[in-house]
């Protein structure tokens, strides 16, 4: 039986399966349940869970699931761990490992606390617990519920599925600190959702990745991925990634400890924020503005009353966060209670964000709510207390893989730190700890150098007026310790020798001159002389990155980076050749290695849409329209059987 819309779905064209099919009184439970879907990729909530429930009371596999996404997204993670607690037992294949992938998001919401062992509940409205018994950390169970739906999903061969898990399992070790393993994941996850036609997960794990690059303060990173993730949101069915990434915007501004943008972010997202009805996202930017508040304080000169009218703003901020047992809402109502030196409320407070976050598995939050207690014993004039809770603090900050989060936490507790450089027993851990932040502080941005279908330095948005002497930057990156002679011969073949020695000692001079003395480092006799690129400043090529993504058989990743051929500008010498030829046959191979895989899956859509990706990097290649043309043939195959039967 034809399923109306199903085509539109699979390659993800939203906005025509609503024109064919929304408003129609004929549909079945699928084609209900395609609606459905469809609408939660608009965030239109109210809709989804109208066509979805009666999806699923048809009997569509496929809506029992979708619907408790709908549930999760607009915050009732109760309901939905019911309705998939009820659901689960009837479900088979795929809807099944779609299912336990949704447990796993669950686990990961703030909203969501571990029980205690014993049973205790946590009734409503009740005060947080610090002492409540120790109990799983919710990473723990969210990582066995993941891996159950990889496994499920790896053995079935369903790849886009297996990859959105990888992320989700990526996110587990983001909050878990170990972002060395979250990269690996992510990188993993991309080779796959690079190419699905639902754009949404690839945006999740983009967005991870913005995170982890900038907890981690590598800020080149994070403008390459920020590029990319730029492209992906003019793509339909982008709205809850837009939001996402507004909310994470504002986070980002928090943590560099930027208060007007912050105030420019949270304006503009909170209407979105609301109009999309997620209260995960109303939350979090509610806690990034009253932590902005928080951070900056009352004016200095402020009168009495302005300092009061500051403090009730913070608590009024504070009481929209529609999460009531969000840690981070305990650990944000510590910190204001701080400020106003309100410790009676303050230290219970903290104590339960720092016990929750350690139940949850998640060392930085704790940490950050472990010095904010340590802060308030220290106001209490408890130096015993005080010196305990920074004892099992300081190694833990130490071993922390995100650097930047690291340095924003010393210079927000920096008086407490150095009043603790007075005790011998933590002298020495304040004083790694300082080197540590410092280490960060002094971090060079490295410069961009883009080879590919351009020629340019970039320092962040700004080009440096290198544009002639990109070629010898990549010559240098490719070939240190070369001659004069053989960069004359390599760069300007065709020129007199005293043009081309003029022209290498105008690069030299540029690049000198742009990046500095040590740029263009020499050794050996005079008239023998080496050069090579010096260690600063730090410089990352294009190049680099494709043959990176080649080797992880990363094919969207390589068509993103290879924006054209090698030094586009540069039209002498056989190894600007060479190089051309090397890395377009090198994409060309795994480019036609992809879609051979899409093609025994029976995916065309994938199929056609890197081939067209590939057209547009190389439209003079005379395989590509032949591969085009096959994909074609092969997918009015597959439409002709699915109709016949």
């Amino acid at each position: 039986m034809t399923i109306r819309g199903e085509a539109e779905f699979q390659l993800g064209q939203f906005t025509a399966l609503l024109t064919l099919l929304e408003g129609r009184m004929d549909l079945n439970a699928e084609e209900l349940c395609l609606v459905g879907r469809a609408e939660l990729r608009f965030a239109r909530y109210d809709a989804a869970e109208l066509h979805l429930l009666r999806a699923a009371l048809l009997g569509a596999q496929h809506a029992s699931v979708e619907y408790a996404e709908v549930l999760f997204e607009t915050g009732r993670t109760d309901e939905a761990a019911r309705h998939l607690a009820r659901a689960l037992p009837d479900l088979q294949g795929t809807e099944r490992g779609r299912a336990l992938h949704l447990l796993t998001r669950l686990h990961l919401h703030p909203n969501v606390q571990p029980e205690p062992e014993g049973g205790e509940p946590q009734h409503e409205g009740a005060s947080p617990d610090p002492h409540r018994h120790a109990a799983p950390a919710l990473l723990l169970l969210a990582a066995r519920d993941a891996q159950e739906a990889a496994q499920y999903f790896l053995r079935r061969g369903e790849e886009e599925e297996a990859g959105q898990v990888a992320v989700t399992l990526a996110e587990i070790s983001l909050l878990g600190g170990d972002l060395d393993r979250a990269e690996r994941l992510l990188r993993l996850a991309l080779t796959v959702l690079n190419t699905a036609p639902d754009p949404g997960p690839r945006g999740r794990a983009l967005l991870l990745l913005v995170r982890l690059f900038d907890l981690r303060g590598d800020d080149l990173a994070v403008q390459a991925t920020v590029d990319e993730l730029q492209a992906l949101l003019t793509l339909e069915g982008t709205v809850r990634v837009r939001l996402a990434w507004q909310v994470l915007q504002a986070e980002r501004c928090a943590l560099k400890g930027d208060w007007d943008a912050l105030d420019r972010e949270t304006q503009g997202a909170l209407p979105l924020a609301a109009s999309l009805q997620d209260p995960l996202a109303l939350g979090r930017l509610h806690l990034a503005r009253a932590e902005g508040q928080i951070r900056r304080g009352p004016p200095a000169d402020a009168a009495p009353a302005a300092a009061v009218r500051h403090h009730a703003g913070i608590i009024t901020e504070l009481a929209r966060v529609p999460l009531a047992h969000d840690p981070h809402l305990w650990a944000l109502e510590g910190r204001a209670a701080l400020h106003r030196h309100d410790l009676d409320l303050a230290v219970p407070r903290l104590q339960a964000a720092t016990s929750a976050f350690r139940r949850s598995g998640r060392p930085l939050d704790e940490l950050r709510a472990a010095l904010d207690l340590a802060a308030c014993h220290a106001a209490a004039q408890d130096a015993a207390a005080m010196t305990a809770a920074l004892q099992a603090a300081l190694p833990r900050l130490l071993r922390l893989q995100e650097r930047r989060a690291l340095r924003a936490l010393v210079e927000a507790h920096h008086d407490l730190l150095q009043d603790a450089c007075q005790d011998p027993r933590l002298a020495p851990h304040v004083q790694a700890l300082m080197d540590a932040a410092d280490t960060q502080r002094q971090w060079v941005l490295p410069l961009r150098v883009l080879t590919l279908g351009e020629q340019h330095v970039m320092r962040r948005s700004q080009t440096l007026p290198l544009r002639t002497a990109v070629p010898l930057l990549a010559y240098l990156h490719l070939h240190p310790g070369s001659t004069r002679r053989d960069i004359q011969l390599a760069l300007f073949p065709d020129r007199p020798p005293g043009a081309a020695l003029s022209a290498v000692k105008l690069a030299i001079h540029a690049l000198r001159r742009e990046l500095g003395p040590d740029a263009v480092e020499t050794s050996g006799p005079y008239r023998d002389k080496r050069y090579r690129l010096g260690p600063d400043p730090q410089l990352q090529f294009d190049t680099a990155a494709l043959d990176q993504a080649l080797q992880m058989q990363d094919v969207s990743r390589a068509l993103h980076v290879y924006a054209g051929p090698f030094l586009p500008f540069h039209g002498e010498g056989e190894w600007v050749e060479a190089q051309r030829a090397e890395q377009l046959g090198n994409l060309k191979l795994l480019v036609r290695n992809r879609i051979d895989f899409c093609l025994r899956l029976d995916d065309w859509g994938n199929a056609r849409l890197i081939c067209q990706e590939f057209m547009t990097r190389d439209p003079d290649d005379l395989d590509a329209p032949r591969w085009l043309d096959e994909i074609r043939q092969r997918s009015e195959v597959i439409l002709q059987h699915t109709a016949s039967g």
